[in-house]
């Protein structure tokens, strides 16, 4: 698949001439000319390289360089910078705020087709890394470790931009007895279809991640509690209606889900809360979508009720 290189410079020369240089090498070329519709374009089309200029009218490209590292879509795509001023100053402060690297304009096409041939090389090899490093190895879905480093992203995003941001946590119910009847290997099977079935229900930009054994864990970033409640149950549904056959016959299972946002917290205390309504979702008979408002307003009545895990 072609490489995918996003321009956020205020000079529509520049387009044009960058564009010259790389759509006859196989390059898929887009344009922002502010910082703004930049981070924004980066969000949506998730680039593989970004050409930053520097200095640009409302948000300058130090500015968007921030933002465009704490948005999940970008935060690991490569940045070069671009800039007419190329003091030793400014080279450092932009590879201080993680640029891959930084020229100075005006500057030759072969040299600029070489040094993005040489961050995509390395993102390349970062990117097998990290996939070996962040996902799971049954599912495919990104692993804890990475729902650790997501959770600080979305966090950090959630705070800056004011908007919502909301947990899901799934557990597969009675996942033990599914074991200890059917085998590991049926238990395997019936955690990738869960699996599956989560991915085909969330948008692009959520994360779906293996939290450990038989639960999961759903960010969706921009979603208040009620969106999420919404594919909760579509989630808890798709579970439901799914079939599988076993040496002993026909076997079906069901899931139960606790959900929170920004409301009840940031960070660990988003899963505290999301946590603490998924045992309230088992207490209550599992199969079933509870929210952290349902356990708050269930603990009010029940102030020394514990928080435990319930299979």
């Amino acid at each position: 698949m072609p490489s995918q290189i996003l321009i956020i410079d205020d000079d529509p020369c520049l387009h044009e001439l960058i564009q010259a240089q790389l759509e006859p090498e196989g390059f898929i070329v887009h344009s922002a000319y502010d910082g703004l519709s930049g981070v924004r374009l980066g969000k949506t089309i998730r680039p593989d390289l970004i050409l930053l200029d520097v200095e640009m009218p409302q948000m300058n490209g130090y500015d968007a360089c921030e933002l465009l590292g704490v948005q999940a879509e970008t935060a690991n795509t490569p940045i070069i910078f671009l800039s007419a001023t190329a003091a030793p100053a400014d080279r450092a402060r932009g590879l201080n705020m993680g640029a891959a690297d930084f020229m100075a304009k005006p500057f030759y096409g072969d040299e600029l087709r070489a040094r993005i041939r040489v961050s995509l090389k390395y993102k390349f090899l970062l990117d097998v890394e990290s996939k070996r490093a962040t996902r799971d190895w049954l599912t495919g879905l990104w692993n804890r470790a990475h729902f650790d480093e997501r959770l600080g992203i979305e966090t950090a995003a959630a705070a800056r931009h004011k908007h919502s941001l909301s947990c899901i946590m799934l557990d597969i119910d009675h996942f033990k007895a599914v074991n200890d009847t059917h085998g590991h290997v049926f238990g395997d099977t019936v955690i990738c279809a869960v699996a599956q079935t989560i991915q085909q229900s969330v948008r692009r930009e959520d994360g779906v991640f293996r939290y450990g054994g038989e639960e999961f864990a759903i960010l969706c970033p921009c979603v208040p509690i009620e969106g999420a409640l919404h594919l909760a149950e579509r989630i808890r549904w798709g579970v439901e209606q799914r079939s599988f056959t076993s040496l002993v016959g026909p076997v079906s299972v069901t899931c139960s889900l606790g959900l929170a946002d920004e409301r009840n917290g940031m960070g660990g205390d988003l899963i505290r809360a999301a946590d603490a309504a998924l045992y309230l979702a088992k207490r209550s008979g599992r199969n079933r979508v509870c929210t952290a408002q349902s356990f708050a307003e269930c603990d009010t009545h029940s102030p020394t009720m514990p928080i435990a895990r319930i299979a």
